[in-house]
């Protein structure tokens, strides 16, 4: 039995990896067993607790929400199966006081023993990683955080302060370091797809064997349209209530929506 799991990072294209699988599924499904984030609500739910408390007893909450989730699945399957969710390794940095990803390698270390136990010695487990150039990275999260929260800081600040945060490359070392011999670990560089017709979908299925035949382009999106954040920016700062502030950016969004700039025509760059 194969089994990847991917637990993200957040806006390295694990998004894109996801509606394409969603978008193509009867043409997946005969090449891969895939599961995706809301069919595993406990095991997310517990990989956020512990990424905002990393406590030894949070980390035993997942590892049991893991198990139970991994119980439903079939072991005689010859697909491969993938396990994809950037909140398994919990929540983006930024928010909820979290500051950095150093709540993923213990997670994963903690799902490989557990898919070990559940399939056997013999199973072969892969962690895949998305990554993605620190700048560019942190771009990205700064704007999502813009829409979402109220937050306040120019890019230049936030570049700063979050500077640790965007040290994905280290993280998929700690990992590495934790699984050793009983998993392998890679990463694929959202860079290295941009532009190409499937974007992270096909990086993954590139890198995995399994075949792309019959899979149209995807366009890409989420795209963030030229000088949003800014805008989003003096709404954050201004002295209007959350509940004002909050309507003013969906009405900014849905106007950039509207006219189709947050998505790009396949095989587009990023």
């Amino acid at each position: 039995m194969h089994v990847i799991l991917h637990p993200g990072f957040h806006k390295t294209g694990t998004s894109s990896l996801q509606r394409g699988l969603a978008a193509h599924d009867a043409v997946m499904s005969p090449r891969l067993r895939y599961v995706l984030m809301t069919e595993m609500p406990d095991v997310i739910r517990a990989a956020r607790k512990y990424s905002r408390k990393p406590k030894p007893l949070n980390l035993t909450a997942f590892g049991q929400a893991f198990d139970t989730f991994i119980q439903g699945l079939n072991a005689d399957e010859t697909r491969p199966l993938l396990i994809t969710s950037e909140d398994l390794s919990g929540l983006i940095p930024g928010k909820y006081g979290v500051e950095t990803y150093a709540a993923s390698s213990p997670l994963m270390a903690r799902a490989v023993d557990g898919l070990l136990t559940r399939f056997g010695p013999k199973t072969k487990i892969d962690v895949w990683y998305t990554t993605r150039a620190p700048e560019a990275w942190q771009r990205s999260v700064y704007y999502q955080l813009l829409r979402g929260v109220r937050l306040t800081d120019d890019f230049t600040s936030f570049q700063n302060i979050w500077a640790n945060a965007a040290r994905l490359d280290d993280v998929v070392a700690q990992t590495a370091q934790l699984v050793e011999g009983k998993a392998h670990v890679d990463a694929g560089r959202l860079e290295s797809c941009s532009g190409t017709a499937l974007g992270p979908l096909g990086m993954f299925l590139d890198r995995y064997g399994i075949s792309t035949e019959g899979l149209p382009p995807l366009p890409i999106e989420n795209v963030q349209p030229h000088g949003v954040a800014e805008e989003l920016l003096k709404i954050n700062r201004s002295n209007m209530s959350d509940e004002v502030a909050t309507e003013a950016k969906r009405r900014i969004l849905n106007r950039h929506r509207s006219a189709g700039a947050t998505t790009q025509p396949a095989g587009g760059s990023k």
